[in-house]
This record gives C-alpha cells, sequence and structure tokens, in this order.
C-alpha cells in the first residue's frame, strides 16, 4: 500500500497514513477529529506545495494566517 492509497480506510479519524505522510515530511501537526475537530498542521505559504501534492489525491487544506487556539494562533492549514 502507497503512502496515498486509500483503500480499507473508511473514516477520517483512521488516516494514520496521512498523519504518517505528515511526520515524513517533518510537519508539526495536531490531530483534534477524534473530538470532532480539525487536523492542523502549524506554518504559512512555504507549505503550499505540500498541500497541492496532496490535493492531487483529493485531500484538501485549507489555510489561515489567523491560526486557530490549537495552534496557539501561528499560521495554520486545517482539514476536517
Amino acid at each position: 500500500m502507497s503512502l496515498f492509497d486509500k483503500d480499507g480506510i473508511d473514516n477520517h479519524i483512521d488516516n494514520s497514513w496521512l498523519t504518517n505522510y505528515l511526520v515524513s515530511k517533518g510537519l508539526n501537526f495536531i490531530d483534534k477529529r477524534d473530538k470532532g475537530g480539525s487536523l492542523w498542521v502549524v506554518g504559512g505559504n512555504e507549505l503550499n506545495p505540500i498541500f497541492k501534492e496532496l490535493a492531487t489525491k483529493d485531500i484538501y487544506f485549507q489555510f489561515t494566517s489567523k491560526g486557530s487556539r490549537s495552534t496557539k494562533n501561528q499560521p495554520g492549514w486545517y482539514m476536517k
């Protein structure tokens, strides 16, 4: 199974392959999906190439320069 192979994954909470991918890229992330929240990746526009690559696999993150409480108001990318 490749890093982007989603076969057998039936919900967002069980996406350990995605978190493994983020770890492999050295990204700092906060995963609150198990509590109904979002998966946050701390960082700015320098991460855009990573999220463009994920978008080609139908995995979409949105950017906010204001971040959230989860990112301690640092810029971040998030997905539900």
